[in-house]
């Protein structure tokens, strides 16, 4: 397929998935301008965003439901880089600020007429299942950039197969005859199929007797909804980070926290038996666990002199992770929860 490579592909995929993932923290797509005429524009290769100085590409743009206290409502760009093994290095990380930093300069830059009008805040986060080099974290610590990263064993299974779904469905362009691959079809096909199409305009194009290929976009909206079912939750700290927790049985979890808003939990940092950077945050009787990683500079700081590891390890839990606030949404209802941590409720930390 011209212009389209196996890699790039796997990219676009996982934006929809992680879109999908994203959906229960109250995180809608916006995918036309009629959504907010004033910042959006409808471009020829999708929604664009307007900034201060140009307009910019938005594959992927969610706007959530919750507000943090003394914030703007927030409005998320997800770019997702599915490499093989090369971590997401510095280059486009400091292309992601540039576009933030843009954007959120666009309310200052633009015509006051007078009339109010909303603000919004612009974060950035980019998803890597190949992880980060150091001075990519580093940039992205200093700026605010949320970066999630995919490579650790929980989500093998997903990796593996939107490495075989890029593969089978460029195949399968080319057995249905197409001249190019019809990338926004195929990206409108599979938010309709996932839900997360917000309006009737996302039902997109119709793949013109792609049957080949709609058998394999079947076949990765069936993986992702009745086999790997894993939802991903915005969870935010006491710190100038975003964490995006993974909800190994998300119906349990919040089964749990509706009957108690509040939980108590043991937060257990298992980088040094599972997979380093991995924390888990799971509540007495087992019902609520999330896991989530934070980025590698702190593991390091943390990991750093073996003498010091305990205790950096509960300044760090006490200083930042004491108290999460998770947001959830399903169709529309908006709840908010905490995840409380304090040592004293445990025997050991």
């Amino acid at each position: 397929m011209i212009g389209l490579s196996p890699g790039q592909l796997r990219g676009y995929l996982l934006e929809e998935v992680v879109a999908w993932m994203l959906q229960s923290s109250g995180y809608r797509l916006l995918t036309n301008s009629s959504q907010d005429e004033i910042e959006l524009v409808n471009g020829s290769n999708g929604l664009r965003v307007r900034g201060r100085g140009a307009e910019h590409q938005a594959d992927v743009l969610g706007e959530l439901a919750y507000v943090p206290p003394f914030s703007l409502p927030l409005r998320m760009f997800v770019e997702a880089k599915c490499y093989r093994s090369t971590p997401v290095g510095l280059k486009e990380v400091r292309n992601a600020h540039g576009v933030i930093h843009d954007v959120n300069q666009n309310w200052a830059a633009s015509h006051r007429t007078g009339r109010p009008r909303q603000r919004y805040h612009y974060l950035y986060s980019l998803f890597s299942t190949s992880g980060f080099t150091a001075a990519a974290q580093e940039y992205a610590q200093a700026h605010q950039l949320v970066l999630v990263d995919l490579s650790a064993p929980a989500f093998a299974r997903l990796r593996r197969r939107l490495t075989s779904a890029s593969s089978e469905m460029l195949e399968a362009a080319s057995s249905d005859n197409l001249a190019e691959f019809p990338l926004t079809a195929v990206r409108a096909v599979i938010r309709s199929r996932l839900g997360t199409a917000s309006f009737a305009r996302d039902q997109g194009p119709q793949l013109p007797l792609a049957v080949n290929l709609h058998n394999t976009i079947e076949e990765l909206v069936s993986f992702v909804i009745e086999d790997w079912r894993a939802k991903m939750l915005l969870g935010f700290p006491a710190a100038p980070i975003v964490l995006a927790m993974f909800v190994p049985a998300i119906d349990a979890a919040i089964a749990a926290l509706s009957e108690n808003p509040v939980q108590h939990v043991r937060l257990r940092h298992v980088g040094a038996t599972d997979t380093a950077g991995t924390w888990v945050a799971s509540s007495q009787d087992g019902r609520v666990e999330f896991r989530f990683t934070l980025p590698d500079r702190i593991e390091s700081w943390i990991m750093a002199d073996p003498d010091e590891y305990r205790a950096r390890r509960a300044a760090f839990k006490n200083a930042f992770l004491s108290d999460i606030t998770i947001v959830y949404s399903d169709e529309g209802d908006v709840r908010i929860f905490k995840l409380v941590y304090d040592a004293s409720d445990w025997h050991q930390s």
